[in-house]
């Protein structure tokens, strides 16, 4: 799993990823837009929103998942969003 799979990064690796044979499951809740193609399959949903039964069958998760904005990670939430 990635999360933060529609951002620059996320998004970069999950072709090679699965070119490599890998199963990935991109996650992102698109609170940043962006010009690049989605990956195919993303889930748009919030990485919060997980729970453990979501991550069955899943061995790793490459957490790319965060507020853009340094600011806005210091205001309430922005901890808890990030980690």
């Amino acid at each position: 799993m990635i999360t933060g799979g529609a951002g620059f990064i996320g998004s970069a690796l999950t072709q090679p990823l699965r070119i490599a044979g890998h199963t990935v499951s991109p996650l992102d809740n698109l609170s940043v837009t962006s010009t690049r193609p989605r990956p195919q399959d993303l889930q748009v949903r919030d990485v919060r929103s997980l729970t453990a039964r979501d991550l069955d069958g899943v061995d790793t998760v490459v957490p790319l998942a965060a507020l853009k904005s340094v600011p806005a990670s210091f205001e309430v939430g922005g901890f808890e969003h990030n980690v």
